[in-house]
This record gives C-alpha cells, sequence and structure tokens, in this order.
C-alpha cells in the first residue's frame, strides 16, 4: 500500500533516531513520489524538503525544507490566518477564511505530530 509506505516513511523520522538523516530523506522523497506520482510539480517539490537531525548522530530528527532548514510544519502554522489565495478561492468559492485557517493548521499539527521533536514533547 502506497499511503501506507508514506505513512512509514513520516514515522521513521520520529521514531528511528538511528537512521542517517539523508536516509531518512531519501525514503521520505521516495514515499512521496510514489504515493503522489513523479509529475514535474512533485519532483520539484520533494527536491526542496530534507530530513534535519539536529546536533550528533542519535538525536531528534524533523522535516525542513532543504535550503533554509526551517520546519514544514511549523511554517505551515505560521501561514495561519493568512488570505486565502485566490486559486483556492476560485476551486473552492464557498470556503470562509476560519476553514481556510482551519486547513492549514490542522496540516501544521498534522505534519508536526510525525517531527520527533513534536512526539516527544506529545503526552
Amino acid at each position: 500500500m502506497v499511503a501506507g509506505q508514506l505513512c512509514r516513511a513520516l514515522t521513521a523520522v520520529a521514531e528511528h533516531p538511528g537512521l542517517h538523516q539523508d536516509e531518512l530523506t531519501a525514503q521520505l522523497r521516495a514515499a512521496l513520489l510514489d504515493f503522489g506520482s513523479r509529475t514535474p510539480d512533485n519532483l520539484d517539490a520533494v527536491r526542496h524538503l530534507a530530513v534535519l537531525r539536529a546536533g550528533q548522530p542519535g538525536r531528534r530528527a524533523r522535516l525542513v525544507l532543504a535550503r533554509s532548514g526551517y520546519a514544514c510544519a511549523q511554517v505551515l502554522r505560521g501561514a495561519a490566518g493568512s488570505p486565502v489565495p485566490s486559486s483556492v478561492r476560485t476551486r473552492f468559492p464557498d470556503l470562509r477564511q476560519a476553514e481556510w485557517t482551519a486547513v492549514l493548521q490542522v496540516t501544521g499539527l498534522t505534519l508536526g505530530a510525525f517531527e520527533a521533536e513534536a512526539a516527544a514533547a506529545a503526552p
């Protein structure tokens, strides 16, 4: 199951501190492409993603933007409250601002659940 492969790759970021960040990055990129297909936009998107392990081997990892190191979950949560983009508004004309904010917030929280730091802090 392709969705299961993606879930396992995301979970590995949080649950397998012994795996090298380059291995986790490769697994996640492959799983994302298998799940979403190898379209030009998906190929471009995965090139911007990486798994970054802070400090020494065995430390916790998180899903980040490769160039800046910004955590993807934090970027999404930071966009909460931003106006609905016109392309989204065109496709979903009845979408309310509060609903758009909810989509960003919940997606950011969901991504954060797969990050090792967020997983370690969860009860």
